[in-house]
């Protein structure tokens, strides 16, 4: 019995299996192709009947399991959305016909398929950490695979708005993948050109790049599975950059949690800053949420050809998308550290109670409150914090001197000190714009491309060198030329291997720049040299700042933008090691030899 109870559960899998390439197909067709209500019709018959077939599944296989509390507690997410999808099917037959909501519960049936389509990404993702796979090529792929899925989905018809002309493959693949790399670079007007489908379906790609692929097909396989196996941990743990595998679920739960609540906020304050504003036509919550999370995720689109230049002299809106910009460039982990800060913790109530003890006579003594370390933040974290301070203060001065005389001209104090803080923000991975570029001096435009160089910091929804990269590189000549052996902060020593992966990163990042310019500037006439490297940095960075250069590219030049977009969001030592095989640890240690270096 239990055989045939198996040979049953496993046919309607495989016949699962097939109707979700079916389903996915009739969502595409729905979404984006002008079908006729006949067809329609047809089409959401199939899903009706394919939800009915999880749902026959999923009964089946919680009546034929040996210990069912086991099977609820490994399958809850699945249970759940069953139930929640039963339940907005019962509602919608039972109002089908009553108020103007007729027919809206069936977007709770194409949900649900969704949802089932993004948690079989676990089984992928699973089937690949099985492999051979490095987990920098498997984040290659990853991100190559999202910027074709975009590209094939803005072509459709529904995607773009009436009266625009069809977009070519490579207008798509360079759009998509400016917004998957959370880039900003853009060969068409998305505010305009795009439908509201489009646009919607543009900021998933945004919020899907900006949190990693690979991070959220591992959350999926952590919600449906409740674990992750030791290759899914090394390959997260690769790919975002986080190294210890026993925090993973944690940092996956608080980063996606932390995203949704940060841009919720945004979004909320964002719909109070632009009440009464001009919006180019479209509706204010939805620009509201648009422009939160593409200033949280740093990737800089905007719904208007112009950027952020209407919204120059309106001090709360740039106010809050600056904060949005910074959150989200400062990193997960940082927030993590300034959350655990708790200023009642029982860590913080020990080291209080123990100074007291030390400077007044105190009565009760207990060894619970005996503690003679203040609870501090990790050494990156402190790192990050004041790299990003110092940038920003910088930035900020570099832009106003440069920039008095210039743009900033007909400005008053206040308005000069608001754009230019929020230039320095903008231009480390942002890439929002409140002026023209071309008309920047020289000397702005040099501090806008070493900020851009900068980048954000680690884990977070930004690109460039990250800042904890440029402070070690300060703290290791500030050790030369100190004559130290150690490169040393805060009282604490940096391990050799990390001073030493920071190097590389700038080395290959410098490379990168030079690959890329050379390229540019070797397939599109007429560009200059200023221009170009701009236009490099940019994309490596995914900042999304540009001189005017890249609506005037040709196919080749924006191929060659979109391939430096997606190594700058993957980073140039996770490149090289994608292609460039590892050799084992020496045991040994040649003999010492001077070299003349000056």
């Amino acid at each position: 019995m239990q055989v045939r109870r198996a040979e049953w559960l496993a046919f309607l899998r495989a016949l699962l299996r097939i109707g979700a390439l079916g389903a996915l197909a009739g969502l595409v067709a729905d979404f984006g192709l002008p079908l006729e209500d006949r067809w329609r019709s047809a089409i959401r018959a199939g899903q009706l009947a394919l939800v009915a077939l999880f749902a026959l599944k999923t009964v089946l296989g919680l009546a034929w399991a040996p210990d069912r509390r086991r099977f609820l507690r490994e399958r809850w997410l699945e249970v759940l959305l069953l139930a929640l999808i039963v339940l907005d099917i019962a509602l919608g037959l039972a109002l089908e016909r009553r108020g103007p909501l007729a027919g809206a519960w069936f977007f709770g049936v194409q949900l649900y398929l969704v949802a089932r389509l993004l948690l079989s990404l676990a089984h992928v993702q699973e089937w690949f950490s099985r492999r051979a796979l490095r987990p920098a090529l498997w984040l290659l792929a990853s991100f190559t695979g999202l910027s074709l899925a975009g590209a094939g989905l803005l072509l459709l018809p529904r995607s773009r708005a009436e009266g625009v002309e069809p977009w070519t493959f490579t207008d798509a693949f360079f759009t998509a993948t400016s917004a998957v790399c959370v880039t900003g670079l853009s060969v068409r007007d998305v505010g305009s050109e795009l439908s509201f489908r489009g646009q919607a379906l543009l900021l998933a790609l945004i919020q899907v790049g900006g949190l990693g692929i690979v991070a959220i097909a591992c959350a999926a396989g952590f919600l449906e599975r409740g674990r992750l196996s030791l290759r899914e941990s090394r390959l997260l743990g690769e790919a975002v950059g986080f190294r210890s595998p026993g925090h993973l679920r944690r940092f996956l739960g608080f980063a996606i949690g932390f995203t949704l609540v940060v841009e919720a906020v945004g979004a909320g304050l964002l719909w109070l800053a632009v009440e009464g504003r001009d919006l180019g036509g479209h509706d204010r919550a939805w620009w509201s949420v648009f422009h939160a999370v593409s200033a949280f995720c740093n990737a800089g689109f905007a719904l208007s050809s112009a950027s952020l230049a209407p919204f120059a002299r309106d001090e709360a809106v740039l106010a809050v998308i600056g904060s949005l910009i910074v959150l989200g460039g400062l990193g997960f982990a940082v927030h993590m550290d300034l959350l655990a800060l708790r200023p009642l913790s029982l860590t913080t109530l020990r080291w209080a109670r123990w100074r007291l003890s030390e400077s007044i006579h105190w009565p009760w003594r207990h060894a619970v409150f005996q503690g003679d370390s203040p609870p501090r933040l990790a050494l990156s974290s402190r790192l990050v914090l004041v790299t990003t301070a110092v940038l920003l203060l910088c930035g900020t001065l570099a832009f106003l001197a440069g920039e008095r005389g210039g743009v900033l001209g007909a400005e008053g104090v206040a308005e000069q000190w608001v754009q230019s803080a929020f230039a320095s923000i903008s231009a480390r991975t942002a890439g929002f714009q409140t002026n023209d570029l071309t008309q920047l001096a020289g000397p702005t435009l040099l501090a806008t491309m070493l900020l851009m160089v900068v980048g954000a910091s680690p884990l977070s929804t930004g690109g460039g060198v990250k800042t904890s990269t440029l402070a070690v590189a300060f703290l290791t000549l500030r050790s030369m030329t100190r004559d130290r052996d150690q490169v040393e902060a805060f009282g604490r020593s940096i391990p050799r291997q990390v001073v030493n992966a920071c190097m590389a990163i700038t080395v290959l990042y410098a490379v990168a720049v030079v690959i890329v310019t050379a390229a540019l500037l070797a397939t599109q006439r007429g560009l200059a040299f200023q221009g170009a490297i701009f236009e490099s940095v940019s994309a490596l960075s995914t900042v999304g700042l540009s001189l005017n250069v890249t609506p005037q590219l040709d196919d080749t030049g924006r191929w060659i933008v979109a391939a430096a977009m997606i190594a700058g969001r993957i980073g140039p030592l996770a490149c090289l090691w994608s292609f460039v095989s590892r050799g084992r640890a020496l045991r040994y240690r040649y003999p010492d030899e001077n070299v003349v270096v000056s």
